[in-house]
């Protein structure tokens, strides 16, 4: 499946607290996927993410109320196995989590945000674009 039908059919959750990096992203993520789905806080993406069941999760790590790390293992404790990418200004053991399949070092590249949604989701998909594994 070409890249951006692959990309053309994905609903995604961006979580990001800072205004400006989640605004600019977003608005260039809708772009490019169907559906964007914003959250200020690993809380505020938890209930989005219950609520809209997205393809892909990006999110930061250091936020208010819930970070990204605690949002991930709940998502994961869900058995959802969807494809999860970080966004982080830090490069370094404590902000690393084993439990996503990317990390992406700010400030964010909107080609390398491309490129590893591409690779993540068709990681996940089998032939024909269909969900390989799925906790729906």
């Amino acid at each position: 499946m070409p890249s951006d039908v692959l990309l053309k059919n994905l609903t995604v959750l961006f979580v990001e607290d800072e205004k400006l990096p989640r605004e600019s992203i977003g608005r260039f993520l809708t772009t490019k996927v169907a559906v964007v789905h914003l959250a200020t806080n690993g809380l505020e993406g938890l209930e989005l993410f219950k609520l809209h069941h997205p393809d892909v999760v990006i999110t930061d790590l250091e936020m208010p109320g819930m970070g990204g790390i605690e949002m991930i293992r709940r998502i994961r404790g869900m058995g959802d196995a969807l494809p999860i990418i970080i966004t982080t200004g830090y490069d370094d053991d404590q902000h690393r989590c084993d439990l996503a399949d990317r990390i992406l070092i700010k400030p964010i590249i909107f080609s390398t945000l491309l490129d590893a949604l591409v690779s993540c989701v068709g990681q996940r998909r089998g032939p024909g674009g269909q969900a390989a594994v799925s906790g729906r």
